[in-house]
């Protein structure tokens, strides 16, 4: 079919300016998402180190309870917003910040609504859900619920890349893994576990500065 068919004869090449432009990408790409791994997975790296089995059990129960709104979330991020910014970049800058804001709106609900809705009965749920052996990771979920408030703003990451500078979103992935390390650190070292469980949830802080620069 290759000889018999008409048309030009394919082979293999190579494009310069392409793959520069590939490598440009993909590198900081690389770069987000290895920072996003760890900024995902610090906390159970570091808290294996510096509590209990018991208390990392507890945490865990918290922290898959708070991670479904981030689910959802990170699903309209990936499924919606990525798909519908990339198409708006390329017809205008414009266009594209009306809008990010009009997609923003579902963000912030899911996330505000689950922060607040979680930090007022959070411990009702863990005592409807598990035993009173477990009932300590109520007051836990609650701190993880203030996380919630700032991780509304991880859609803008999706802006940068469809706008063609996922380096910012690899510098933003950066600060948020290097806070969320140093948060749970120095809480953990003046205050204990409850002290690490705040820095963690206020390690957003730091990546707000880089967001609203970018």
């Amino acid at each position: 079919s290759h000889v018999w068919l008409d048309g030009p004869r394919n082979r293999l090449a190579w494009n310069t300016e392409d793959a520069a432009q590939i490598s440009r990408f993909g590198i900081w790409i690389l770069q987000a998402s290895a920072s996003t791994v760890f900024a995902s997975n610090i906390d159970r790296i570091v808290f294996g180190a510096l509590v209990p089995a018991a208390t990392l059990g507890l945490y865990s129960i918290a922290l898959a309870l708070a991670m479904i709104a981030e689910t959802i979330g990170g699903r309209i991020v990936g499924d919606v917003m990525m798909p519908a910014l990339s198409e708006a970049a390329r017809s205008s800058h414009d266009q594209m910040r009306t809008r990010l804001f009009r997609l923003r709106l579902p963000l912030d609900v899911i996330y505000l609504t689950a922060a607040g809705g979680l930090f007022a009965v959070a411990p009702d749920i863990i005592r409807l859900l598990y035993d009173s052996r477990y009932h300590g990771a109520g007051q836990i979920l609650q701190i993880l619920a203030v996380s919630l408030v700032f991780s509304r703003y991880g859609g803008l990451s999706a802006a940068y890349i469809a706008l063609g500078k996922p380096k910012y979103h690899a510098a933003v992935m950066f600060v948020k893994m290097i806070a969320a390390l140093l948060g749970i650190l120095i809480g953990h070292s003046y205050f204990g576990f409850e002290g690490a469980l705040w820095g963690l949830a206020l390690h957003g802080v730091c990546t707000l500065p880089p967001i609203f620069y970018f």
